[in-house]
């Protein structure tokens, strides 16, 4: 699972920021795309809580006239974080 915190719009070259808004879309899958944000001059961030999973591909566009960053961290499925984290006694190898 991935889970996207915030997005961000960068500034122009020289520094500055359109009047003109920027959208953020997500597509999943087959599905329509969805709005997520719009960010301009006087929104330049906003907070985001999204949950994608890895089981359809997710694409994310920009309409407009500017980049958008987004900031987020992986979250590994259950299945692998406790394999990982397994530190049971029959996962240990002992040696006299």
């Amino acid at each position: 699972m991935v889970e996207m915190l915030q997005a961000t719009l960068e500034p122009q070259k020289d520094g500055s920021l359109t009047r003109a808004r920027s959208i953020l879309q997500c597509t999943v899958g087959s599905k329509p795309p969805v709005s997520i944000c719009s960010l301009s001059k006087e929104f330049t961030f906003t907070q985001l809580d999204l949950e994608l999973e890895e089981s359809e591909q997710v694409i994310f566009a920009v309409k407009g006239p500017q980049i958008i960053h987004l900031s987020g961290y992986y979250v590994p499925s259950q299945a692998v974080s406790k394999r990982e984290a397994s530190t049971s006694t029959d996962d240990l190898i002992m040696y006299p």
